[in-house]
């Protein structure tokens, strides 16, 4: 029994140990992905919010000089030099390299500087209706304005003026043959680093911090063939979902709550709607109402045409007669000729059906018929003067 505890007690030890190493094992790889995870998280943010943040971006900038590419490292304005590449491959260099391939695995950026020597500079005017298409135009016109054809070469430009009175508008041309950008860019992809920026080297004796994003960009295809690694996808990716699913968190209380008072809104406008179409309605009935009571008023007050002709029939002379009556409410216009049209005003004074007659007009002796023809105008009496 003494040496079955004494064996368990030189073995406690032991698997205490292997037990710290088994956990160590399993959580160094989660530790390692969860700084891997933050520090691309925070990659994503502005560069002025990780300067203030102190996470600033990693930049591999690769300066190509004559016969290699010397390699540094930058962090904001912090650099390091990772070594230099051959432009001719050594095999006895390889391991001075891996500096520079792990840090290009990781860099957020690889710029690749050319010596300003390199690039060919040209200033160029062109019309300001090209301003959309500059590139486009740039490349139609690339052999008149320097000695090379444009598959022959990689460009960019940069817009120095804008003369809005002239309608021109001027550019800076880059210019660098392909088969020079081609042997420097097949020389780092053979050690797997890939540029997702070409630019010029800075005119200074003294290292100078990369600009991001870098202008002018020589890279062929420009800044959208940039290389990012599958596992920066999925960080781009997972950023971008929980960012639309705090999006969506938000919105959707707010969108569901704005559907149902939308609804309510929709409904107190029906009523509203029925309400106005009901007072509509009782007033179009006041209003049939209200003018079939004027119509019944005005033919019981009215007298009837054909009593007043009756009345007239009765009244003038038979040696007179109407050319036109017209009635408009109660007055009353007569046209015709008479033997005597002076005595008619009388007649129809004494009528009683009659007032206010007089001539509308002085009366006009027929040369043929020897008659008076007059225009008399009189007003109507209602029927409760009759």
């Amino acid at each position: 029994m003494t040496t079955q505890r004494s064996m368990i007690k030189r073995l406690l030890p032991c698997l205490s140990s292997g037990f710290d190493a088994f956990f160590h094992y399993l959580l160094q790889p989660l530790n390692r992905f969860v700084r891997w995870w933050i520090t691309e998280l925070l990659g994503l943010l502005p560069i002025g919010v990780q300067r203030v943040l102190g996470t600033e971006p990693n930049i591999l900038v690769i300066d190509a000089t004559p016969g290699k590419l010397d390699a540094v490292s930058w962090q904001g304005q912090r650099s390091q030099a990772l070594g230099t590449l051959k432009i001719v491959s050594v095999a006895a260099d390889k391991p001075k390299l891996e500096p520079i391939i792990r840090y290009a695995a990781r860099a957020d950026e690889v710029i690749l500087r050319l010596h300003y020597e390199k690039v060919l500079q040209r200033q160029v005017k062109l019309p300001i209706a090209t301003e959309d298409n500059l590139r486009e135009v740039l490349g139609f016109e690339m052999d008149r304005i320097t000695p090379f054809q444009r598959d022959m070469v990689v460009y960019d430009y940069q817009v120095d003026k804008r003369d809005e009175v002239d309608g021109t508008v001027t550019v800076q041309l880059y210019v660098v043959p392909k088969q020079e950008v081609n042997v420097l860019m097949t020389r780092l992809s053979a050690i797997g680093v890939h540029p997702n920026a070409i630019t010029m080297r800075p005119l200074s004796a003294q290292p100078v911090a990369p600009v991001v994003p870098s202008t002018p960009n020589l890279l062929e295809d420009g800044p959208d063939a940039q290389r990012r690694s599958p596992l920066r996808s999925l960080v781009y990716a997972s950023a971008l979902m929980m960012v639309v699913l705090a999006i969506v968190a938000v919105a959707l209380p707010l969108w569901t709550q704005h559907q149902y008072i939308a609804e309510l809104e929709n409904a107190i406008q029906q009523v509203q709607a029925d309400v106005q179409t009901a007072k509509s309605v009782s007033k179009q009935i006041d209003q049939v109402v209200s003018d079939v009571g004027f119509i019944v008023t005005r033919k019981e007050n009215a007298p009837l045409v054909i009593e007043r002709l009756n009345d007239l029939t009765r009244v003038l002379p038979d040696d007179t007669w109407l050319h036109r009556f017209e009635l408009k409410e109660n007055k009353v216009q007569l046209h015709g000729e008479s033997n005597n049209a002076s005595a008619i005003i009388s007649l129809l004074e004494n009528s009683n059906r009659f007032t206010e007659t007089q001539f509308a007009a002085p009366l006009v002796k027929n040369a043929h018929t020897g008659t008076e023809r007059f225009s008399i105008s009189a007003t109507l009496l209602g029927r409760t003067g009759s």
